[in-house]
């Protein structure tokens, strides 16, 4: 049965987190909440299901509390393009796109895009060297994750510091609309390393509701 985005007050913050692929059922769900999250169009669907292009993406969700929390999809570009000049072949390409991801407002600072990451990190093939995409210049906080994630925006060093004001006026210092942003999948995996790592270092009683509260089948 396919799920529901998460509305208002209609599913709880807390509950049950549960990470695991997207069901081609749900992809007219996720195509509304991206449209409502991010101002822009995506087709789901053609990364779901019997398509051939699914073999080449991974599409995630975060569930809680039987509800549509947040949602991810990385992939192949050239498989994912409607250019029928990149037929899909079935074929792992060595560079995959971060093509969308989303977390619906109420759960927002309670780390479902950080699960989402890290699980759909341990399930890219292992010919994937690098991850690309491109992030719209007025969505300077989804440049400041990636950046934390360990991504380079524009060609500068990624995970660096400095405060959103400073990184909004070096997004687009040529007017574009969109800045890129690129990585190794190897220093994306050791930033998510690093990060598990710290955490571990938390208080206890921290990490047990957590650890009870989160739950990330592999893929």
């Amino acid at each position: 049965m396919p799920r529901t985005a998460a509305r208002g007050h209609e599913a709880p913050r807390a509950g049950r987190r549960v990470i695991r692929a997207a069901n081609l059922s749900e992809a007219a769900v996720l195509g509304c909440l991206h449209r409502s999250l991010a101002r822009d169009t995506f087709a789901f669907e053609d990364c779901l299901g019997s398509d051939p292009r699914a073999t080449s993406s991974i599409v995630l969700v975060c569930e809680v509390s039987e509800a549509i929390a947040g949602y991810l999809c990385l992939g192949d570009p050239l498989l994912m393009s409607d250019d029928p000049e990149f037929p899909a072949t079935g074929s792992v390409s060595t560079r995959w796109e971060l093509r969308a991801i989303g977390v619906a407002p109420q759960f927002r600072r309670s780390s479902v895009a950080t699960d989402l990451w890290r699980v759909s990190l341990a399930a890219v093939p292992a010919e994937v060297v690098e991850i690309t995409g491109d992030v719209r210049a007025d969505r300077v906080s989804a440049a400041a994750w990636l950046r934390t994630r360990g991504f380079a925006l524009n060609g500068a060093v990624g995970a660096g510091t400095g405060s959103t004001t400073a990184l909004a006026a070096r997004l687009t210092p040529s007017g574009a609309r969109e800045a890129h942003f690129a990585a190794d999948v190897a220093v994306l995996r050791a930033n998510v390393e690093s990060a598990t790592t710290a955490s571990t270092g938390r208080a206890s009683a921290h990490h047990v509701t957590q650890r009870t509260a989160t739950s990330c089948p592999a893929i």
